[in-house]
């Protein structure tokens, strides 16, 4: 189920710093960063359920977070800010977990 994400806030905060990157626009991406959702890929073996319109994984669902790992062996989170970005990744069918920036760091 493609829940809407779209972080227009945190897209517009980050083309700002591109252009010119104060070090008080870096803590408001950071503060931005804190609230929105973000996407991750992820491969699932299992059967997803709709109930009241939501997808539910069923009780044996494996569902495996996909990571890239540089040449250096350094492991890496794939994170996307909106679907588009997820689907212009090179896979044949994208599922995603969302999660927020304070899921990741628990």
């Amino acid at each position: 189920m493609n829940v809407p994400i779209e972080n227009s806030e945190l897209l517009e905060k980050l083309d700002l710093y591109n252009i010119s990157p104060a070090q008080g626009l870096k803590q408001t991406i950071l503060d931005v960063l804190a609230k929105t959702k973000e996407l991750s890929p992820v491969s699932m073996q299992g059967t997803l359920n709709i109930n009241s319109g939501i997808k539910v994984s069923t009780r044996n669902t494996r569902i495996n977070i996909i990571n890239i790992k540089d040449v250096k062996g350094t492991i890496y989170l794939p994170v996307f800010t909106n679907w588009n970005q997820i689907n212009k990744w090179n896979i044949s069918t994208v599922r995603a977990m969302t999660f927020t920036l304070v899921d990741y760091v628990k």
